[in-house]
């Protein structure tokens, strides 16, 4: 897998071109990928089993809004190898950045500066900040959804990453 450049505009997602395999077995269909280019920029959504494409970096509009602690601790995750949360913990998912860097563009003007960043044992990074209430909102991205968690109403559920305006009219009640 090769890195995007930090200053890297857009994002591909993942149409399946289908062969067909037997290996004296009913006839199998396997997908392998196959890139279409998509802007970040454009807030229209991901068709259904499109898949943004995997990154394994940063670019400076998320930096700068992770703050230096919050990149810190991203570095810290994208250096975990399998097995690390005493043998159950995978490393981080690049399309799990993929999905946060989508996030953050979209968002960049609703999310609080420095939210705080985790990640899970399925290796899928996960945001938290506090509402004006003080009340948590997490959010976790998942290569094909977003789960999230509102402490204000008590709601939690997934959304799948193609409805990314859902989630955003969620957590911050706005239509993009």
């Amino acid at each position: 897998m090769t890195s995007l450049p930090l200053c890297m505009n857009s994002y591909s997602t993942l149409s399946a071109n289908v062969q067909e395999y037997t290996l004296g077995l009913p006839v199998r269909r396997i997908a392998e990928p196959n890139y279409q280019e998509c802007d970040v920029y454009d807030t229209s959504e991901i068709a259904p089993g499109d898949y943004i494409k995997p990154v394994d970096d940063l670019t400076t509009l998320v930096k700068d809004k992770l703050g230096e602690n919050g990149v810190g601790r991203f570095y810290e995750f994208r250096d975990y190898s399998d097995g690390w949360c005493m043998g159950k913990g995978k490393k981080v998912s690049h399309q799990s950045i993929a999905q946060l860097e989508r996030f953050v563009r979209l968002a960049k003007t609703y999310l609080p500066d420095e939210p705080s960043i985790f990640i899970s044992e399925e290796g899928f990074l996960q945001l938290q900040w506090e509402d004006a209430d003080d009340l948590d909102i997490e959010v976790c991205f998942g290569p094909e959804q977003f789960e999230y968690f509102l402490e204000s109403s008590d709601e939690e559920g997934i959304i799948p990453s193609q409805n990314i305006s859902e989630l955003l009219n969620k957590l911050f009640h706005t239509e993009l």
